[in-house]
């Protein structure tokens, strides 16, 4: 299983290392980014991960479409305004972004 931090939750290095090592403890592949706009990028950083973690940044259709094993995304801190394509779909990806067929 792989998680991504997309942008910084504003944590101090300590408190992100201490999450860091829960995760791996659990066989979790553990990474973070610095926020980007760039949808591209987005999708390199997050392609394999099966739960993404964002604060407020927007995630674009595109982006949660692309990452066929995404499972999770994670809104911290906040709500979920801000996040394709509606509250319902936030917390769980079912079916896989893959599969979807949006009406």
């Amino acid at each position: 299983m792989k998680a991504v931090i997309m942008e910084s939750l504003g944590v101090s290095p300590e408190v992100l290392q201490r999450h860091r090592e829960r995760f791996e403890a659990r066989g979790i592949a553990f990474s973070e980014f610095e926020r980007t706009a760039d949808p591209e990028q987005m999708i390199a950083e997050a392609r394999d991960a099966d739960v993404m973690i964002v604060a407020n940044m927007p995630v674009p259709e595109a982006v949660v479409r692309a990452c066929g094993h995404l499972k999770f995304i994670d809104v911290a801190f906040t709500g979920s305004s801000s996040t394709w394509p509606s509250p319902a779909w936030i917390i769980f990806l079912w079916p896989p972004p893959g599969r979807w067929a949006l009406r």
